[in-house]
């Protein structure tokens, strides 16, 4: 061996990485960004976790208590104190996140202290922040008994002891060893399902590039679509049976006791109930995780370049995985929605024993649903001239296909800015918080939007003057939609409850502006009517009619987004129901104000509501009261539709 060939042969080599602008990304810009970016974005998502877990408002229960201290805790605004009949049962159902149980009446100097339960769920993070609320007031009071007494008696300070309060966990040990499993099980899942599936997915397809053998597999009788679904279902069955295996074994080493430490046998131990569940959410999963490992793979066109392109994927899905490892991230929230992070805090609430059936749900049909797009995608890629060539063929300039993919994906990027920077303004100060979020962040993203894009303003927010008919038809509209979202608002709460807190927000945004009325139908009313009619039926449904996107389709999805801007599983039905509405009239009339009147008159009216008494704070019963309120939604669907309102908008 000659070192000068060696060295001859290594400057050739890595001369040829250098010119390979994936490799330079691979080997030196993602590993130096790698890790800031975990680390921000762990760190960030734990900061804003902890302080949503800090500003919470926690139901807990009080037994047997002295007037004294129960009063204390009700005035504790942290603090929502519930009657409840079984405080550990309702501990152990979320009903309740911490009680305080006083067994005995508290006794006289000498006397033997009077012992305080602290009750407490170790496997809920909002109980244990509960129990810290409750253990301060309990020191607090005790120390003030003792305080009384001496001052009064004079006795030493261990004779006047009144009270002695301990902390109980009702956490069983089954549920216990499953939080602790919960939260690294997640993370162990996403590497074996991806792991097996970027090998399959990289031979399927880019190893049949470099072997040019693709070329014959797309030429033979069997159309392209049976050849994706035949390798898709490929690379699925790899890693869902690698998942399934695993689970077995876990469950078959944990029941037969083959593991010899005892306390790792407690953490490895699963319940039937929970690994049916875990089983459930994570084959979602494997077909989206799937469907992206396949679609990234179809487009390299060798070996190499398929594991520079999937080694980041993989990397990058670890941050939303580690969602079962932060405090104060949940499944009953806009998380829910969030691909790897809802499976991961599914699967850490199904080791607990928790079943919530419409998160789970929810989790189980996005998964599915991003899956479906993603394969759509790779279908519709491998399809295309693009797949062999390994180029994209020459299209004429037309760019409004991709309007509809822009705007959605502008629209999620906003989203995430509000829900990491908005959400903090408004925990420092929900009133200029509110504002600055509504006319910094959604409108101002509107307006940077048309800007770089160079929209004309009367195109990207549908500036234009609508017919007089179009107002009046939103003005009738606006009550009638209501009491709809409110009524759909009353059927979810019947199957899936709706936690006090959610009612508790609502009734602190109702105090803003410190009892100043056309302050708070400025913040309330007027400021969402402009600012999210600007950007959601404005920039986004403007955008999805470019692509010339169906107008149900358009106007669905615009009234989804703008539903998972509110930030709650609970509030995205009736918030999207009155964005469908009024998307609705924007698609008729061509022209953004309607939609700013509708919306502006839906929160005012419950603002007024509120306010002075009337309506929104229940469901209508009076005949008179529903025949009005249906007699006003055909008056204003005949107004909007009347006399070719959309054709007229145009001119």
């Amino acid at each position: 061996m000659k070192s000068r060939d060696v060295g001859i042969v290594f400057r050739k080599e890595l001369l040829d990485l250098l010119r390979d602008r994936r490799s330079i990304l691979a080997t030196i810009v993602f590993p130096i960004a790698l890790f800031p970016l975990l680390m921000f974005g762990s760190s960030r998502i734990r900061e804003v976790g902890e302080k949503n877990l800090s500003l919470e408002v926690l139901a807990v229960s009080v037994q047997d208590a002295t007037e004294e201290l129960e009063a204390r805790l009700q005035a504790d605004r942290s603090l929502a104190v519930r009657a409840v009949d079984d405080p550990r049962a309702a501990l152990s159902r979320r009903e309740i996140f911490g009680a305080v149980l006083v067994s005995d009446p508290i006794p006289g100097p000498g006397e033997d202290p009077a012992p305080v339960t602290i009750l407490m769920d170790d496997t809920a993070e909002r109980s244990e922040v509960a129990a810290d609320r409750l253990r301060e007031h309990v020191e607090s009071w005790q120390a003030e008994l003792q305080a009384a007494r001496i001052e009064s008696i004079g006795a030493a300070e261990g004779l006047v002891r009144a009270v002695e309060w301990e902390s109980v966990n009702i956490a069983s040990e089954a549920r216990m060893a499953g939080d602790s499993l919960g939260r690294f099980m997640p993370l162990l899942l996403l590497f074996l399902l991806m792991n097996p599936a970027s090998v399959a997915a990289t031979d399927l397809f880019s190893g049949e590039k470099e072997r040019k053998t693709i070329e014959t597999l797309l030429t033979s009788k069997a159309d392209r679509r049976s050849i994706v679904m035949g390798k898709f279902l490929t690379v699925i069955l790899v890693a869902v049976l690698s998942t399934l295996l695993f689970l077995a074994s876990s469950l078959f080493f944990s029941r037969v006791g083959a593991v010899p430490d005892d306390a790792l046998m407690a953490t490895l131990s699963l319940s039937v109930p929970s690994l049916l569940v875990v089983i459930l959410v994570s084959i979602p999963l494997a077909i989206f995780l799937s469907a992206i490992l396949v679609l990234v793979a179809a487009q390299a066109k060798s070996y190499k370049e398929a594991q520079t392109l999937l080694l980041p994927i993989m990397l990058a899905a670890l941050l939303p995985a580690a969602a079962s490892l932060l405090p104060g991230i949940r499944i009953d929230s806009i998380v829910a929605l969030v691909p790897i992070a809802n499976t991961a805090l599914a699967m850490r609430e199904a080791l607990v024993g928790n079943f919530p059936v419409i998160p789970l749900a929810l989790v189980v049909l996005s998964n599915a649903l991003y899956a479906g797009f993603v394969l759509t995608q790779a279908v519709s890629y491998i399809e295309s001239e693009e797949s062999i060539l390994g180029e994209r063929p020459p299209t004429p300039g037309d760019d409004s296909a991709g309007a509809a993919r822009e705007a959605t994906l502008y629209g999620l990027g906003t989203l995430l800015v509000f829900y990491y920077l908005g959400v903090r303004l408004q925990a420092a100060d929900l009133l200029s918080g509110l504002l600055v979020s509504l006319w910094g962040i959604i409108l101002g993203a509107a307006i940077l939007f048309a800007v770089v894009k160079k929209i004309p303003g009367r195109d990207a927010f549908a500036l234009r003057a609508p017919r007089p008919l179009a107002l009046a038809g939103a003005v009738l509209l606006a009550l009638p939609t209501l009491f709809a979202a409110h009524g759909l608002f009353a059927l979810q709460s019947l199957f899936v409850p709706v936690p006090e807190q959610l009612f508790e927000a609502m009734e602190k945004m109702m105090d803003l502006g410190n009892g100043s009325l056309p302050l708070l139908v400025f913040a309330i009313a007027i400021s969402p009517g402009i600012c999210e009619e600007a950007f959601f039926r404005g920039l986004v449904l403007g955008r999805y009619r470019e692509a010339r996107l169906p107008a149900w389709k358009a106007i669905l999805f615009s009234a989804l987004l703008f539903g998972l801007f509110h930030l709650s599983i609970y509030r995205i039905l009736p918030t999207a129901t009155m964005g469908a509405v009024a998307g609705w009239l924007t698609w008729r009339t061509r022209s953004i104000f309607p939609a700013m009147l509708f919306h502006t008159l839906y929160n005012g009216t419950l603002v007024l509501g509120d306010t002075y008494g009337f309506p929104g704070e229940s469901l209508p019963s009076s005949p008179l009261w529903i025949a009005g309120l249906v007699l006003a939604a055909g008056l204003g669907v005949l107004a909007i539709t009347s006399n070719g309102s959309e054709s007229r908008s145009r001119g």
